[in-house]
């Protein structure tokens, strides 16, 4: 990949190391992109779960003055 992405060198390789590095450059991308996407999907589904719990600790006060008024 190093001598890929020298301009010196670059000329001095076969096409098939040029696919070569091509590729390996290509698929790395695509598997940090899949690790990238991962997390943020992690990410956010732990946020969201956060802001679920949240509304529902706060909801349960609610529930309970809510119960108490009704008992009266």
């Amino acid at each position: 990949i190093a001598a890929y992405l020298d301009t010196n060198t670059l000329i001095n390789l076969f096409d098939e190391e040029i696919s070569q590095a091509e590729s390996l450059i290509i698929s790395e991308t695509k598997a940090l992109r899949g690790k990238l996407q991962q997390q943020i999907t992690t990410s956010t589904q732990s946020q969201l779960q956060q802001q679920q719990l949240a509304s529902s600790s706060s909801s349960v006060p609610n529930m309970k003055r809510s119960l108490s008024i009704v008992e009266r």
